[in-house]
């Protein structure tokens, strides 16, 4: 008998799970952002698991594959019941007015949820029962019958793992590096200089204003140089970002600051998110995303727009929001200061 196919789930959804913990332990406040964003009740949120969730998943991986007997059942068992959990959450997200980002493998492949996301946890939960019925097939752990299996099987298991290697290769589409592209530039208050940075241009981008009628990001920067900000009101990393809008509007003025969503004006409009209201009037949305992937944008993130069709700063991502934020401010009032 050849045990590969047999085996395959069981090592598949440990696989699985080790991604996810380390992904999730590189990016520790991504999970917990996740939780509030998927709207997990609160004492879930502000209590350990959030930072549990990532060294539980590489125990359960382990135990997956090492425990035998019934042990082994037990934690196939957990790890079915783990990905069941992440199914009704998504399916769950997806009720929502705004679909909030998922976090479910960290920053890796964050991004919208989506159906997709939920045909994905729903395969990973048919994988996850398969590896049950494996576990009770035998008394023997996992890795017992793979170092037991004959040749066949190793060749069977490595061919699958090429395939699969080979389908990531295929699909994986990179969002263009802008921030390879060039560094952040400085500002004066009259008009963003060129200075010994490397400045890509602005993109050719169409946007819709409030109104809903089209913008093109290039007209529009001709005019004033503008901070564009993208936010997510889903996203619960951006929180502290609404709360410090007003004071950045205030420090880098005459520069315009514009929030950008990847929504609908109107859709925009319903959001019961604190600060959503107040960035509305001059706000830019890509409801098609086309410039958000783009650039490689996630939720929050900032770019400066010269007026010169060139990009004077970022994208940028994060903490570095606020960086550059304070770049900016920092240059025009030196910029001031000179004028005097």
């Amino acid at each position: 008998m050849i045990l590969g196919p047999a085996l395959l789930p069981s090592v598949l959804i440990a696989a699985v799970l080790v991604v996810s913990g380390l992904a999730k332990l590189r990016h520790t406040t991504a999970t917990r952002s996740a939780f509030q964003q998927l709207k997990m009740p609160r004492w879930m949120t502000t209590s350990f698991l959030p930072a549990a969730l990532a060294p539980g998943e590489l125990l359960l991986a382990v135990a997956v594959l090492v425990l035998p007997g019934w042990a082994g059942v037990a934690a196939a068992v957990a790890a079915l019941l783990l990905v069941l959990a992440y199914v009704i959450v998504i399916a769950r997200a997806l009720t929502f007015p705004v679909r909030p980002s998922c976090g479910c493998f960290g920053e890796l492949g964050m991004g919208e949820v989506t159906g997709l996301t939920l045909v994905r946890n729903i395969v990973l939960a048919v994988i996850a029962a398969l590896a049950v019925w494996a576990s009770v097939a035998s008394d023997d752990s996992i890795v017992q019958r793979l170092i037991q299996a004959p040749a066949e099987s190793w060749l069977w298991l490595l061919g699958v793992a090429v395939a699969v290697v080979l389908a990531g290769l295929i699909v994986h589409r990179p969002a263009p590096d802008f921030m390879s592209m060039f560094q952040p530039a400085v500002a004066d208050a009259a008009a963003l200089d060129e200075d010994e940075y490397l400045r890509a241009p602005i993109p050719f981008a169409t946007l819709l204003n409030s109104s809903g009628d089209e913008v093109q990001l290039r007209d529009m920067a001709r005019r004033q140089a503008q901070l564009i900000v993208y936010l997510s009101p889903g996203c619960g990393t951006c929180h502290w970002v609404f709360g410090e809008l007003d004071q950045w509007r205030t420090a880098i003025d005459p520069v315009a600051l514009r929030v950008l969503y990847s929504m609908e004006p109107d859709s925009a409009r319903e959001v019961q998110v604190a600060g959503v209201a107040d960035t509305l009037d001059d706000a830019l949305f890509d409801p098609k995303m086309s410039l958000v992937r783009m650039m490689g944008l996630s939720s929050p993130s900032a770019f400066l727009l010269g007026t010169d069709d060139l990009l004077a700063g970022g994208p940028v991502r994060g903490e570095d929001v606020r960086e550059l934020v304070n770049d900016v401010a920092a240059q025009l009032e030196e910029a001031r200061q000179g004028q005097e």
